[in-house]
Formats: structure tokens, C-alpha cells, sequence
């Protein structure tokens, strides 16, 4: 496979992902009343921030990299928000607000789109 045609199919999962990183910005947004975890919750909305304007500003294979890692780290700083909020005795703050719900569904599209 030649190096377009890798761009053309890691472009194509960017943009599918892009309505995933969508609905991790509404659901965190939707948490952010949630007042123990407002700072990790805000960097990682600056990091979604970060991404899609790499995204709107797309110019070259660089570009991808970065689009690339910037996604990574949200999906990291995501399932690890995810965990420590698990390990909280607050726990039910999250569930009542339908948190892991939404998450687990999230979780479940990104696996159906890497496959």
C-alpha cells in the first residue's frame, strides 16, 4: 500500500471518528456540573478544542500525526478520567447522571469503526 492511499484510509477514520469526539464534548459538557473532576474535565475539552482544529486546518501527512496524538490523548485522558471516577465513593454522582452509559456506547462505536 503507497503512502496516499494509507493517508486516504487513516483520513477516512478521522472522520469517522470525528462525531465520537463530538459526543465526548457533550458528554463532558453534560458532566461538567460534576465538581471534583471540573479540571480534568476541562483539559480535556481543551484537548478536543486542539483537535479539531488540527482537523479544520488539515494541510499534509505532519498534519495527521498530530491529529493522530492529539486523538490518542483524548481517548487516553478520557478512559482514564473513566477509571478514577470508577474508584470515587461518589460514584453515584456519575451513574445517576447516565455517565458510564454514555461512555460504554461511545466505547462500543470506536470498537465497530477500528475493526
Amino acid at each position: 500500500m503507497n503512502n496516499d492511499e494509507e493517508n486516504k484510509k487513516t483520513q477516512t477514520l478521522l472522520t469517522n471518528l470525528d462525531p465520537i469526539v463530538e459526543e465526548i464534548n457533550r458528554t463532558l459538557l453534560s458532566s461538567k456540573a460534576i465538581p471534583n473532576k471540573r479540571k480534568e474535565i476541562s483539559l480535556i475539552l481543551m484537548k478536543i478544542s486542539t483537535y479539531k482544529n488540527l482537523r479544520k486546518n488539515h494541510q499534509n501527512s505532519d498534519s495527521v500525526e498530530a491529529e493522530i496524538e492529539s486523538l490518542a490523548s483524548i481517548f487516553s485522558s478520557t478512559d482514564n478520567i473513566l477509571k478514577n471516577i470508577s474508584e470515587e465513593e461518589y460514584i453515584s454522582e456519575y451513574l445517576d447522571n447516565g455517565l458510564f452509559q454514555k461512555f460504554n456506547d461511545i466505547s462500543s462505536e470506536i470498537k465497530r469503526l477500528v475493526e
